[in-house]
């Protein structure tokens, strides 16, 4: 389950944070070992490259869990009320297929 994720701190965005709430929450969250993301990371190093600008990089340690899919599809619904074609069916089809197995 070899799987990196590189995460920019802080987070580039080219709209209101709010408005990118995907690269927003994933940035929050991969660092924190209690987030239903971050749990889920371990971080492998990080690099200073300049401008005020590091570059972590993190490894996948496990898969997410149906609960952890499920907090997301809240944040994303609360965050988006008006947009659900953006995840909420996305999330509703992993969660069938995970459930599924």
């Amino acid at each position: 389950m070899r799987a990196t994720w590189l995460s920019q701190i802080p987070p580039s965005i080219h709209l209101a944070p709010e408005d990118e709430q995907v690269v927003t929450r994933i940035s929050e969250g991969i660092g924190n070992p209690r987030d239903c993301i971050g749990k889920h990371y371990r971080l492998c190093t990080s690099f200073d490259v300049g401008g005020n600008v590091v570059v972590e990089v993190y490894e996948r340690t496990s898969d997410y869990t149906v609960d952890d899919i499920g907090e997301l599809m809240r944040h994303f619904d609360k965050a988006y009320p008006n947009s659900p074609e953006l995840f909420h069916g996305r999330f509703v089809e992993y969660l069938g297929g995970a459930s599924g197995k």
